[in-house]
């Protein structure tokens, strides 16, 4: 497990399978949002990717099958 109320910050950087990018509907059209789906190939969990980073799903560099390794990651 990534994030558990016991350690709050393990020092972690794992790598993941894209499983699914969709985008959010927002009531503030300016920005959009991308909800991923990631695997680690057991598991499975749902996330929000940060707005700096929408220009990875819009030039496809970021696609359903992407192989990831997350540097920074917030839990909640």
């Amino acid at each position: 497990m990534i994030c558990n109320s016991k350690d709050k910050h393990v020092d972690i950087n794992p790598i993941l399978q894209v499983q699914d990018v969709r985008i959010v509907q927002t009531t503030n059209s300016a920005s959009e949002r991308y909800r991923l789906l990631l695997s680690d190939g057991v598991f499975t969990v749902q996330g929000m990717l940060a707005t700096q980073n929408n220009d990875l799903v819009k030039a496809n560099k970021l696609v359903k099958g992407s192989v990831v390794k997350l540097n920074e990651f917030v839990c909640n």
